[in-house]
């Protein structure tokens, strides 16, 4: 494979499967149906959920109560290097919105569960209403003027950082460190519910909807038909030159539009299994139609 950048970073969005499952019970300690439909009460579950700061699992034994906000602590990371670090979760069951089922062909209500990594990540869990299953996540990092510890030395710094004016991006930013679909043959939405969810993270944090991303391997259709455009591509660059010497045009959005109108009309499907990982952001109009749609339907 040909990759535009010469090193791959850790700063993806990108939607795949995952064969494991991302969050489990020990159905042996689960009270019995009646009884939790009466109380909707779980009590002294282990509970295991994916973790995104760490790239890793945590779980605990704990005790949820469905009809009451809470606080779930996972105490047990899955990385030995990460044994002490606790993964928790802020929970109200009225903190939701709804994602897409593509087997059956309905909308498929979604939990919305909070995790923080220090002072400027977070992290939004989406769950089923019983906290059974986790669809997808999506990771934010706030970035103010001052590097974030993770980004130094990395080679995508320039790009995520730096100010854009033609295309309104300047100051202060929400940078989408990652996104991911646990099952993305069956569960559909995660990312347009990620990007709303990235707009209310900014007007939470009195922040200009900013919001930088990059797209990693084969996303890049996915993200442009969600609404997503990318930077110009700096002159002369290894992927500048790919795209010139390729498809004789320099311009992404320009080429995604050709490949997609193609694709329609021949029915072909778009291959851009050539291509590297590329800087993108949310245009200004997509970001004040997530704000009407907020207005309409908040989001606790």
């Amino acid at each position: 494979m040909i990759k535009i950048n010469a090193i791959k970073s850790n700063i993806y969005e990108c939607s795949f499967s995952n064969r494991y499952s991302a969050i489990s019970f020990n159905g042996r300690t689960r009270i019995k149906p009646d009884t939790f439909e009466k109380e909707c009460v779980y009590k002294n579950f282990d509970m295991y959920m994916y973790n995104p700061h760490t790239n890793s699992y945590n779980h605990s034994v704990v005790s949820i109560n469905l009809t009451q906000p809470q606080k779930i602590k996972l105490k047990n990371n899955s990385k030995a290097s990460k044994a002490d670090v606790e993964l928790n979760l802020d929970y109200n069951s009225e903190r939701f919105d709804f994602l897409w089922d593509k087997k059956r062909g309905c909308k498929l209500k979604t939990v919305i569960l909070i995790s923080h990594s220090g002072k400027f990540e977070t992290a939004y869990h989406f769950m089923s209403p019983k906290l059974d299953k986790e669809y997808g996540y999506v990771n934010l990092v706030d970035y103010f003027g001052k590097l974030p510890d993770k980004y130094k030395n990395n080679f995508m710094e320039e790009e995520l950082f730096k100010d854009y004016k033609a295309q309104g991006i300047t100051g202060p930013r929400v940078i989408v460190d990652y996104l991911e679909n646990f099952d993305d043959k069956s569960v559909g939405g995660v990312g347009k519910l990620a990007d709303k969810l990235a707009v209310k993270h900014c007007l939470d944090k009195n922040i200009e909807p900013n919001i930088i991303s990059v797209a990693d391997y084969n996303s890049h259709v996915a993200h442009y038909l969600r609404g997503k455009r990318f930077f110009p591509l700096k002159k002369f660059s290894d992927a500048y030159d790919y795209f010139k010497c390729v498809y004789k045009e320099t311009d992404v959005n320009k080429i995604l539009e050709k490949l997609i109108e193609n694709s329609k009309s021949t029915g072909v499907r778009i291959d851009i299994s050539q291509w590297g990982i590329l800087p993108m952001y949310m245009p200004k109009e997509l970001a004040m139609k997530y704000i009407e749609e907020l207005k309409i339907h908040p989001i606790l």
